[in-house]
C-alpha cells in the first residue's frame, strides 16, 4: 500500500500544472460574474454556469489527456523502466498511477466549484439532476474516461495487427450493449434501462482495470507486447459482462404469468374464459409486463412488457371471443399485434396498421376489423391488411380525452358516443353518432340534453339497449336506461332515473341499490321495470360495490359499513346473494373484479363464468373463487 502511495503521489506531483490550470479556471469563474450586464443574467447565474462548465469541461479534457499519458506516455518517453527498477510490484504500479491521475482530476474539480460554491449567493446548486446523477458527473464519468483514454492509447500507441481484433470486439460490444439496453427503452422501462447501463458500465471499468494490471505485469516497458497482453485481457473480459448484461435484460422482460406480483390493467374476454392483466413482475425494477390467462385452463401467453404497456388501452377482444388484439409500442406510434385465441401454437401476427395515439380501440364482433380514434377521426381499419375500411371526422367534443367512446354494432356499422359542449353555461350534451362503414356517412341518431361531464354505458347487444351512466361536476351519477340508436328512454324508465348504483345482470335484467331509512335494499327489475326480487342486505350498509354473477342464480356483493371505504382497504365484505332465494353466502375480505375490469363501454359477463367468479385480494391480488370447494385460488399473487 505504501509503493501504490508513492506511485500516485509521483503522479500528482507530475501533473501538477494541471492543478495550476483549475485554479485559472476558479479565477474565471470568480471574476466574469462581476461584469456588469453580463447577458442579462445575475451574478450568481452567470456563477453557477461557469462553474459547472469549467469544472465538468475541464476536469473531463484533463481525464482524457492524464488518462492517455498515465502509462503508455511514459512508455513511448523511455521513462517507464525507471518505476520497473524499484521494488515496486505491477499492480502497484498500476494503481498507484490510477490513483494519482484520479486525485489530480477530482482535485481539479474541488478547485474550480469549492470557493465558488462558497462565493454564491445561494450556497446551493440546483442543476434539476438528482443526487445519483450528479454523482455519476462527477466521479464515474472522470473515471471512465481516464480509463478509456488509456485502452484507447494503448491501442493506438500499440501499432500491432491486434487493432483488428480491437475494431472487431469493440462492435461486438457495442452491439451486446445495444441489445441490452434498446428493449428497455423501447418498452419505457427507465429505470431497468440505467440499472443495466450502470452493470455495462461496471464491466468497461472492470475489465480495463484488470487488463491495466496484466498490461504491466506481462508487457512490462515495450508498447507493442503491452497491447497485446492488454486486448487479450480486456476484450474477453468486456465481452463477458457484456453477454451477462444482455442476460439479465432478457430475464427482465421475459417473466412468467407466475411472477406477478400483482395487476394495474385487466381486461375480460366477452365470455368470461380469458383475462389480459399486465403489472409488475417479481425482481423485474420497473419492468411491467402483460399476459392474456384462460382462467379454465390456466394457460398463458405474453402480451408485452413495459410501463407503456400498462399504460395504453386495454387488451381487446372479440365479440366472438376468438381474437386477442393488443397495441406495441413502435418508436413514437403504435402498431397492432393480435392472435387468434383457437390457435395459440401459431403465435401472435403483427397488423400493418401503425396509430399516433391508439386511444379507444374497439374489434369488429368476428375479429377482423379495428376501430380507432384518432385526434377527432374513427378510423376503421382491416386488422390483417392494414386497408382503410372508413374514417369519418367526429364534432369536437367538450373533453376530447375522455368524451368519446365507440362500438361496432356489426361489421358494418359502428356507433359513436360523444360529450358536446353546445352551450358554456350548460353541462355538454351526449350525442349518438352512427358510421356506415360501407357508405362512410356519419348521422347523428340521438341526444341527451345536460348530460354531465363523464359518461359510461353497459351495452345490451340482445335487445340494442344502454344502461347510460353520467356524471355531474360534483360526481353525482345518473342511471339511464336507453335506446342504443337514439338514447331515447325506454320501458319504465321513461321520464325517470334509476338509483344509484345500478348494474346490468347477464340476461338484461337490472339489479340497483335502494336505502330505505337505516336499511339497505337489492331490487331486481325487468327491462320493463317490474321488481321482481327484493333482499334486504343485512347489517349496517354505507358502502356497496355489485359485481357480476358467479353462479347462475347469484350476484357478488361487497359491503362496508364505511362510506370513505376504497380498493385498498381491508374492510369489504364480499357476499354471494342468490337472488331467487334469498340466501346469503359470506366470501370472506375483497372486492369483486368487475367493476375495475369495465371499460367506458362494456358488456355484462355470462352468469357463471370464470371471469364472474373474480375477486380484488389484499396486496392488489387477484383471485380466483371455486365454486366447488369455495375457496379463493390465486391467479395473480398480491405484493408481501
Amino acid at each position: 500500500m505504501k509503493t501504490v502511495a508513492v506511485v500516485a503521489w509521483r503522479e500528482i506531483v507530475e501533473h501538477r500544472v494541471f492543478l495550476l490550470a483549475a485554479l485559472a479556471a476558479l479565477a474565471v469563474t470568480l471574476v466574469v460574474p462581476l461584469f456588469p450586464a453580463f447577458l442579462g443574467w445575475s451574478a450568481t447565474d452567470v456563477r453557477e454556469v461557469l462553474m459547472w462548465s469549467m469544472a465538468l469541461g475541464f476536469t473531463w479534457l484533463s481525464a482524457v489527456f492524464l488518462g492517455a499519458s498515465m502509462v503508455t506516455g511514459t512508455v513511448a518517453a523511455g521513462r517507464f523502466g525507471f518505476f520497473l527498477a524499484r521494488p515496486a510490484g505491477s499492480a502497484a504500479i498500476w494503481f498507484g498511477k490510477l490513483l494519482g491521475v484520479l486525485a489530480v482530476v477530482l482535485t481539479c474539480q474541488v478547485v474550480v466549484v469549492g470557493p465558488a460554491v462558497m462565493a454564491s449567493e445561494l450556497k446551493e446548486i440546483d442543476l434539476g439532476l438528482d443526487e445519483l446523477v450528479l454523482s455519476g458527473l462527477i466521479v464515474i464519468v472522470p473515471l471512465l474516461l481516464v480509463l478509456l483514454a488509456h485502452a484507447v492509447a494503448t491501442v493506438w500507441r500499440g501499432g500491432t495487427a491486434w487493432v483488428v481484433v480491437d475494431v472487431v470486439a469493440f462492435a461486438v460490444a457495442v452491439a451486446l450493449g445495444w441489445i441490452s439496453i434498446g428493449p428497455l427503452l423501447r418498452v419505457g422501462a427507465e429505470y431497468a434501462a440505467v440499472v443495466v447501463g450502470l452493470l455495462l458500465v461496471g464491466g468497461l471499468a472492470v475489465s480495463t482495470v484488470v487488463a491495466g494490471v496484466v498490461q504491466i505485469v506481462a508487457g512490462r516497458g515495450d508498447g507493442r507486447r503491452q497491447h497485446r497482453v492488454f486486448s487479450s485481457v480486456m476484450w474477453p473480459t468486456l465481452v463477458s459482462a457484456s453477454v451477462a448484461a444482455a442476460g439479465f435484460s432478457i430475464w427482465l422482460t421475459h417473466p412468467s404469468a407466475e411472477d406477478l406480483v400483482g395487476f394495474d390493467e385487466l381486461a375480460v374476454h366477452p365470455a368470461g374464459e380469458w383475462i389480459a392483466v399486465s403489472g409488475p413482475a417479481r425482481g423485474r425494477l420497473d419492468v411491467e409486463t402483460g399476459f392474456a390467462l384462460d382462467l379454465n385452463g390456466r394457460s398463458s401467453f405474453r402480451l408485452g412488457s413495459g410501463p407503456a404497456w400498462a399504460g395504453g388501452s386495454r387488451t381487446l377482444f372479440s365479440a366472438d371471443g376468438r381474437v386477442a388484439a393488443w397495441r406495441v409500442r413502435d418508436g413514437h406510434a403504435w402498431r397492432i399485434r393480435y392472435a387468434d385465441l383457437n390457435a395459440l401454437q401459431d403465435g401472435a401476427a403483427d397488423s400493418p396498421i401503425l396509430l399516433e395515439s391508439g386511444r379507444r380501440l374497439v374489434l369488429s364482433p368476428a375479429g377482423d376489423r379495428l376501430a380507432a380514434i384518432e385526434g377527432d377521426t374513427l378510423v376503421v381499419s382491416e386488422l390483417a391488411s392494414g386497408d382503410l375500411a372508413g374514417a369519418a371526422r367526429i364534432p369536437d367534443p367538450w373533453f376530447p380525452r375522455d368524451s368519446v367512446a365507440h362500438y361496432f354494432v356489426e361489421r358494418d356499422r359502428a356507433r359513436v358516443l360523444v360529450l358536446i359542449d353546445i352551450a358554456g353555461d350548460e353541462a355538454p350534451s351526449l350525442k349518438a353518432l352512427e358510421f356506415d362503414i360501407a357508405d362512410r356517412t356519419l348521422t347523428e341518431t340521438g341526444t341527451v340534453a345536460d348530460a354531465g361531464y363523464w359518461f359510461a354505458a353497459t351495452i345490451d347487444s340482445d335487445r340494442d339497449r344502454l344502461l347510460l351512466r353520467t356524471t355531474s361536476a360534483g360526481g353525482e351519477h345518473t342511471y339511464r336506461y336507453v335506446d342504443g340508436r337514439t338514447l331515447e328512454p325506454v320501458g319504465w324508465s321513461a321520464g325517470r332515473e334509476l338509483g344509484s348504483p345500478v348494474r346490468m345482470l347477464a340476461d338484461g335484467r337490472l339489479l340497483r341499490r335502494v336505502d330505505e331509512g337505516d336499511a339497505s335494499w337489492l331490487e331486481r327489475l325487468t327491462p320493463d321495470g317490474e321488481i321482481d326480487a327484493r333482499i334486504r342486505l343485512p347489517g349496517t350498509v354505507r358502502s356497496v360495490v355489485i359485481g357480476a354473477e358467479p353462479t347462475t342464480a347469484a350476484v357478488a356483493v361487497a359491503v362496508s359499513d364505511r362510506e370513505d371505504s376504497d380498493r385498498e382497504r381491508g374492510d369489504w365484505l364480499l357476499r354471494l346473494i342468490d337472488l331467487e332465494s334469498g340466501e346469503i353466502r359470506e366470501l370472506g375480505h375483497g372486492l369483486p373484479a368487475t367493476p375495475f375490469i369495465w371499460d367506458v363501454l362494456h358488456t355484462p359477463l355470462p352468469a357463471g363464468s370464470a371471469a364472474a367468479r373474480l375477486f380484488l385480494g389484499e396486496g392488489n391480488s387477484l383471485l380466483l373463487w371455486n365454486p366447488v370447494t369455495g375457496r379463493m385460488e390465486p391467479v395473480v399473487r398480491g405484493r408481501g
